[in-house]
């Protein structure tokens, strides 16, 4: 019995280990004309108005960002008039959507040893459209999220889709031929006034690189309050705020590039 539990832990980890070597990383870094700063893992564009901070490092990219309103008035953010631009093409943030939400009214009481929860039954549901402009008061700063840069991997003759770690090699573009240009056209007002303001987050891609599963990850012991854990786990490796990635599985007589 104790052999065929060994023989099973050890098919396992067999299986475990040759599932890893089919998974690889297209990993995309970018450069932005109008970049104002870079600290504490986050990416910055500033006016006199408001500071935007980004952090990409995310599947497919993620291109949500945090405004900061810097005056002592309230910020509208007019979404209807901010998109989301990927090689020319503009997506909307606004999309008049409704969204429903379903609470069930209940009676919380507290019993001789524990907390307990009794319910009336009644559920109420409650519909709200979408706004179309957001308040950032002010010296506060509110996320907004809607997309991805790309889910699609990138195909280069010069570029081996799954690479040993030896064979790893990056393609370089510049602003003119990159593959990949995105920006956020962000549209705003301060206070009464009625003028809108528009700021443009341009991104473009300058390198995509390949790479096998053990050149992403790496494992270690756990730790918390000092305590390690007995087991190590696997991690993903941090990447820059500029960088992004796709998660991608070798196929069985696929293309080589």
């Amino acid at each position: 019995m104790k052999k065929s539990v060994f023989l099973l832990l050890c098919s396992g980890i067999v299986l475990f280990l040759s599932s890893c070597k089919t998974v690889f990383y297209q990993v995309y870094k970018t450069e932005s004309t109008s970049l104002t700063n870079k600290q504490d893992g986050r990416l910055f564009f500033e006016d006199a108005v408001c500071k935007v901070s980004y952090n990409l490092w995310d599947e497919g990219g993620n291109v949500g960002f945090c405004l900061f309103n810097k005056t002592d008035e309230n910020i509208y953010v007019d979404l209807g008039e901010s998109f989301f631009i990927l090689n020319g093409i503009a997506y909307d943030y606004y999309k008049n959507r409704v969204y429903s939400e379903s609470n069930t009214s209940s009676i919380q009481r507290k019993g001789r040893s524990e907390l307990y929860r009794i319910s009336n039954g009644n559920n109420v549901s409650v519909s709200r459209n979408e706004s179309r402009v957001i308040c950032i008061p002010a010296n506060t700063s509110k996320m907004i999220f809607e997309y991805k840069v790309s889910e699609s991997l990138y195909h280069d003759c010069d570029m081996l889709l799954y690479p040993s770690r030896s064979k790893i090699k990056s393609i370089n573009f510049t602003r003119e031929n990159s593959p990949c240009v995105f920006s956020n056209r962000i549209s705003y007002r301060i206070g009464e006034s009625k003028d809108l303001t528009r700021m443009d987050n341009e991104f473009y891609v300058t390198q995509i690189t390949n790479y096998p599963v053990s050149e992403m990850t790496y494992t270690r012991f756990p730790s918390f309050c000092g305590e390690r854990s007995l087991r190590k786990q696997l991690y993903l490796r941090e990447g820059e705020p500029n960088e992004f990635y796709i998660e991608y599985r070798k196929v069985a007589g696929g293309w080589k590039h």
